[in-house]
């Protein structure tokens, strides 16, 4: 019995790791698909909340929600994209940061989204 709980941790602790390894890439056509004179043409995936902030002003509304790795014991310390935040730009997109893994983590810029038709606000349910 013991060494089957041995088993099943070890399984677990392989999974958490190989988890964290995983990563959502933004494809450069994402990013080619936003207009020049578009304030969001110039955030660039990795950019700080701060950055982006300081180079095109704060968002018409934000909205900040744990993903499932936020269940996962010391996900934060091993996994990015426990939190993502959600920044609104009317007649923009959207731009979506998560949090990187460490105990020092800070959120960045994940992907751009462009939408010149975007409201500004979150929907209640499934905002994108």
């Amino acid at each position: 019995m013991k060494q089957r709980l041995i088993s099943l941790a070890l399984v677990m602790g392989l999974i958490a790791v190989l988890t964290g390894c995983a990563t959502t890439a933004t494809t450069p056509d994402n990013i080619a698909k936003i207009p020049y004179n578009s304030p969001l043409s110039k955030v660039k995936v990795g950019m700080s909340i701060k950055q982006v902030t300081d180079m095109i002003g704060n968002p018409t509304e934000q909205k900040v929600s744990a993903t499932w790795k936020a269940f996962i014991p010391f996900g934060d310390i091993f996994m990015n994209g426990i939190t993502e935040a959600y920044y609104y730009y009317k007649n923009n997109g959207i731009v979506v940061f998560e949090k990187t893994a460490g105990v020092h983590s800070t959120m960045h810029v994940k992907i751009v989204i462009y939408n010149p038709n975007e409201t500004g606000y979150a929907k209640k349910k499934n905002n994108i």
